[in-house]
């Protein structure tokens, strides 16, 4: 894969990408702080938070994504996985969100 070059770049790979990349994220992250009455976090709580921040273009997702990197053990054929590739690129372009940002500072500056 290329590197990414924008933002829109970064969302679209999560968009074109999104059922790979939320089984990853169910598979090797709690997506939440929110736990019910057994201190167990809920599925529902899950679901509703990590499809907010990708329909709201949070940025935070990319945490998540990052989590779920360093929470996968490092076993063989662990980059067979569907999308996780994909994830990977997402962590390692991870700068595009931010570059915008920056460079409107530099230009206010």
């Amino acid at each position: 894969m290329s590197y990414l070059k924008n933002k829109e770049e970064w969302w679209k790979l999560v968009d074109d990408n999104w059922p790979d990349l939320i089984d990853i994220l169910y598979r090797f992250i709690g997506m939440s702080d929110h736990e019910n009455i057994d201190c167990k976090i809920t599925e529902e709580v899950r679901a509703v938070e990590i499809e907010r921040m990708k329909q709201n273009r949070d940025e935070r997702l990319a945490d998540y994504f990052q989590g779920a990197w360093s929470n996968a053990p490092n076993v063989q054929g662990l980059q067979s996985i569907p999308g996780w590739l994909r994830m990977c690129d997402l962590c390692s372009e991870r700068y595009v969100l931010e570059e915008q940002a920056l460079r409107g500072e530099e230009a206010g500056g």
